[in-house]
């Protein structure tokens, strides 16, 4: 028989009136004859709101605590999405991480999965159960809950189809798939009707937040196929699976809430031996650099963080002997994806467009198929708009292959 797994993100199930209408699609696919798993996030902001009062009671949270805490989010939604699905007369059973099978390395906020254990979930199929299973968590070797991370539903829904040999793995959230750009962005952004692993992956790494570049890894190595669909709507959707790469461009990405931190050196500091060091002290703590260290001049470099990790950036810099000033400014990022590799005249195009913009841009070439561009923070639409336009609007521009 075959084997459906679903994925429901928090937009979808961010009330109690959405949950029920997901029920009724959850409900269309097990009337085709088909074994349903069904993976969900915590209800809308619920995750964020959970980080808050955290914070209220506690300056510094424990890790271990937190994934506790967080975990508790997907549970929610799991009992009652199956509660709902129950009350329609489906037979529908929710487990958490721990239950599904799921296990997981003990790194607290960011686990990965190290193996899922199938038989549990097997015989609930087998037994023409609906099974809704918490995303987002797992358990250690010595039974600690551990959270995946960003896009931990999406990694828990692709693993699973992984596992279970299903016959395709869905993402269902509230766009109608993946677009050229973000429409909220671009107006003009165009849905895309397939797209081969690799595209979806240069894309979710830059940025493109409709699924996680860990879910499509596990979906590319055991040939699962993933579709991008809208829980609002029937319209197809985007599918990703193996095909043969159309065009040159794939999509523009973007990405917000970036800080830039530059740090200025005292006179005779050795810079490029403390800011390698600077580096590795900032990512051994969990932080990101979304751009590669920049040496400035002898005294100063930057480099660029999530937003969000700016506070526990800033204490790592305190107390630095060797810094004279530190400061912050907001950054986006934009990146253009090709198909292919080896596009030649792409820099001096790119330099031509940026120059209709009215602040300076960092043209970064970040892979074969990826070029980054870093610009102010209220340049993010209109270069957005800029690149869309030339580079996917206007296929009569050509690129040089």
């Amino acid at each position: 028989m075959t084997i459906v797994v679903q994925k429901y993100g928090g937009t979808s199930l961010s009330t109690t009136k959405r949950i029920k209408e997901v029920t009724e699609r959850i409900l269309e696919e097990k009337r085709k004859g088909n074994q349903v798993v069904v993976v969900v996030s915590a209800m809308g902001s619920s995750t964020d709101s959970l980080v808050e009062m955290s914070k209220d009671v506690s300056s510094h949270p424990d890790p271990r605590e937190m994934d506790m805490l967080l975990s508790t989010g997907e549970q929610v939604t799991s009992s009652l999405v199956a509660l709902a699905l129950r009350d329609q007369g489906a037979d529908a059973l929710s487990l958490t991480g721990e239950q599904a099978g799921i296990h997981t390395e003990e790194t607290f906020g960011d686990a990965s999965i190290s193996f899922i254990d199938t038989p549990k979930i097997k015989v609930h199929l087998d037994e023409n159960k609906i099974v809704v299973v918490a995303g987002f968590q797992g358990v250690s070797e010595k039974g600690e809950i551990c959270t995946l991370g960003r896009g931990g539903s999406d990694t828990t829904a692709a693993s699973l189809a992984a596992e279970l040999h299903a016959d395709r793995c869905e993402i269902f959230t509230d766009v109608e798939g993946v677009f050229t750009a973000d429409p909220r962005v671009v107006k003009e952004a165009k849905k895309i009707p397939e797209l081969t692993y690799k595209q979806m992956q240069d894309l979710a790494d830059m940025g493109a937040g409709v699924v996680h570049p860990r879910a499509v890894l596990y979906a590319y190595r055991n040939n699962v196929p993933l579709f991008v669909r809208s829980s609002f709507d029937q319209q197809e959707g985007t599918r990703i699976d193996h095909f043969r790469e159309q065009t040159n461009v794939t999509g523009i990405a973007v990405e917000k809430d970036l800080t830039c931190v530059t740090i200025i050196g005292k006179e005779k500091t050795n810079l490029s031996e403390e800011a390698s060091a600077m580096i590795k002290i900032i990512e051994a703590a969990g932080i990101a650099i979304r751009r590669a260290l920049i040496i400035e001049d002898r005294y100063s470099f930057s480099f660029i963080i999530q937003s969000k990790e700016l506070k526990q950036t800033y204490s790592l810099l305190q107390g630095r002997p060797w810094i004279s000033k530190v400061s912050y400014e907001n950054r986006a990022a934009v990146s253009i994806v090709f198909s292919h590799e080896r596009l030649a005249n792409v820099s001096n195009r790119l330099g031509r467009i940026l120059m209709t913009k009215r602040d300076r841009a960092d043209i970064i070439f970040h892979s074969p198929r990826v070029w980054r561009i870093i610009v102010p923070e209220y340049e993010l639409a209109l270069t957005a708009q800029l690149l869309h336009d030339a580079f996917i609007e206007k296929p009569n521009l050509s690129i040089s292959l």
